[in-house]
């Protein structure tokens, strides 16, 4: 959306949303971006509408709506040693996480 491109991805029915959601104020409590994945998929859960609608991926926790819809929402912390709008972000293979620059590479595109 940032870029403004928003679409319906090349030969699937659904329309895919990501959105990162960047864990300032919790970031003493979470060890790692698998962590924050954890907090936030238990946050989401909590509500009775949101919880039939959650699946939980490897990087992200997912919302599955009905009509042609899901949103990714991708946890991630602030970049501490990069610093900057940098963040580090959950992956399926690595408990620390990698980095990532998505305000950056709006900048750039």
């Amino acid at each position: 959306m940032v870029l403004g491109t928003t679409g319906r991805p090349k030969g699937r029915v659904e329309y895919d949303v990501d959105l990162v959601c960047e864990l300032q104020r919790l970031l003493l409590l979470i060890a790692n971006p698998s962590c924050g994945l954890r907090l936030g998929q238990s946050a989401i859960q909590e509500s009775e509408i949101y919880r039939r609608l959650t699946e939980r991926k490897n990087r992200c926790v997912r919302l599955n709506y009905v009509v042609s819809f899901h949103l990714d929402i991708l946890p991630a912390c602030p970049d501490r040693l990069s610093g900057g709008t940098c963040i580090v972000v959950p992956t399926a293979r690595h408990e620390a996480g990698k980095p990532a620059t998505p305000l950056g590479y709006a900048a750039w595109v």
